[in-house]
């Protein structure tokens, strides 16, 4: 879904793919996804996006196991 995401150009549909990988664990991947979400939403020019992509990073961030947030693997 990240992948079809991406080659549409999709926001939304890459910010649902960042919740997906959220809920399975997978932060490596949910970090990408917020990267390539971020590039898009800064080409877009369109502020709004930009701030659905931050609240999105600071709302899956507040998902995270304590010790990632605080960076003590």
């Amino acid at each position: 879904a990240f992948f079809r995401a991406r080659q549409q150009h999709s926001l939304t549909g890459i910010l649902h793919a960042a919740e997906a990988f959220s809920t399975l664990g997978d932060r490596a991947t949910v970090e990408q996804c917020l990267r390539v979400a971020e590039g898009l939403a800064t080409r877009s020019g369109d502020g709004d996006d930009v701030d659905r992509v931050r609240l999105t990073a600071a709302r899956l961030a507040e998902r995270a196991p304590a010790e990632e947030r605080s960076g003590t693997r």
